[in-house]
Parts: structure tokens; C-alpha cells; sequence
């Protein structure tokens, strides 16, 4: 065969396969250009996220518990303090042992108050403005013997611990305004004022309550 026929063919043959070459290199170029499925990947990266949810979760979890032991530990203390105070208070409580008093030093205790819890000269004189008040309506007038009863009841009182103006109080209601109110009954005068505002106004709003309430029990109109 001339060589020049071997050599046509050649050329032809190179001609003919080159496209099919070119052909094959761009669809493998292609081929590894096109990205593979990302599926494996999206599933590890969700996997990963409930992992950590789950150990955020876990350490959530524990924090709140360690929190409600600490809580529960502090109000047990806080209990077992209270009861050791109390427990202590009532192992350290004494009972008063009871005095026995003879009428002699009874009498003599009553003696001593009257010379040493004298009540208030100012406080005497709204007993003064009452019996006064009284007065204008019918003869009345406290005696010696019963002013002497009140200012043992007064200071009796005050030496047991009571204060002034409820020691007038309590003796103006208990030894006083039941000897008052049959005068008022019996002189009432439809322009008087009511015998509790009268009270109110010679001792203070408020300062009067065994006296007002003694008056408002006997359902007397005054």
C-alpha cells in the first residue's frame, strides 16, 4: 500500500475521532462539575442540632434541680431555725411562781400607789366638767367617800401598769355614769346633745371607749 494512502487514512481516522474525544472530555467535565446530592450532609448537620438540644436540654434540666435542692435545703433550715428558737424559748420560759398577798400587805401596796401614781391634775378636771354638766340639770355632786373610792381605783390602776387616761376612763364608766344617767333620763331637754358626744368632747374623740360603750349598753335615751 503507497504510503500516502496510509497517511490519508491516518489523518482521516484522527479527524473522525476527535470529536467523539472532545465530545467525552466535556461531558466529564460536566459530570464533575455537577455537585453530588447533599443529602448525607443535611442529615448529619440535623442530627448534630438535636444532639445539642438534647444536651442543652440535659443541662437545663439539671441546673432547675440543683436549684429546687438548694430551695428545698434553704427552707429547711430556715424551719429547723424556727424550731430550735422555738423549742429554746420554751425550754427557757419560767412560770411565774404565785404570790400570796395578806389584807395588810395588800392594803399597804394600795397605800403606796396612792402616794406615788397620782393622776394627772388635768385629767381630774374633765371628771370636774362632767359632774358640772350633770349638775346644771339636778343637784349632783360626787361625794368625799366616792372620790376617795375613785382615786384608789386610779391609782391602783396606774401602778399595775395602765395608762392615765384609761385608768380615768375605765373608773368614770365603772364608778360614775351610772349615777349620772337617771338625772339625764329624768331632765332630758330635746335640745341637749347626745350624753356620748358630751363624754367625747370633755375627754377627746377616742379617749372615752369604756365610758361611751358603758353608756350605749343601758339603752337609755340620753
Amino acid at each position: 500500500i503507497p504510503k500516502f494512502i496510509l497517511d490519508t487514512v491516518c489523518v482521516v481516522d484522527l479527524i473522525a475521532r476527535e470529536p467523539k474525544e472532545t465530545e467525552l472530555k466535556r461531558k466529564k467535565k460536566i459530570e464533575i462539575e455537577v455537585p453530588k446530592p447533599a443529602a448525607k450532609e443535611t442529615t448529619e448537620e440535623v442530627i448534630s442540632n438535636e444532639e445539642q438540644a438534647e444536651v442543652v436540654s440535659e443541662e437545663q434540666t439539671a441546673k432547675e434541680t440543683t436549684e429546687e435542692v438548694v430551695s428545698n435545703e434553704e427552707q429547711a433550715e430556715v424551719v429547723s431555725e424556727e424550731q430550735t428558737a422555738k423549742e429554746t424559748e420554751e425550754e427557757s420560759y419560767v412560770e411565774p411562781e404565785s404570790v400570796k398577798l395578806t389584807f395588810y400587805q395588800f392594803s399597804k401596796l394600795v397605800a403606796h400607789a396612792i402616794r406615788d401614781c397620782l393622776l394627772d391634775e388635768n385629767l381630774w378636771k374633765r371628771v370636774d366638767k362632767l359632774e358640772d354638766y350633770v349638775g346644771k340639770k339636778e343637784s349632783y355632786k360626787i361625794d368625799n367617800k366616792q372620790w376617795h373610792r375613785i382615786e384608789k381605783y386610779v391609782s391602783s390602776y396606774i401602778a399595775t401598769g395602765g395608762q392615765q387616761e384609761e385608768a380615768l376612763d375605765s373608773v368614770f364608766a365603772h364608778h360614775v355614769v351610772y349615777g349620772m344617767l337617771p338625772i339625764l333620763v329624768n331632765n332630758k331637754d330635746k335640745n341637749d346633745d347626745k350624753f356620748t358626744h358630751v363624754i367625747e368632747n370633755v375627754f377627746g374623740e377616742g379617749h372615752a371607749p369604756f365610758s361611751i360603750k358603758v353608756v350605749k349598753s343601758t339603752g337609755m335615751n340620753v
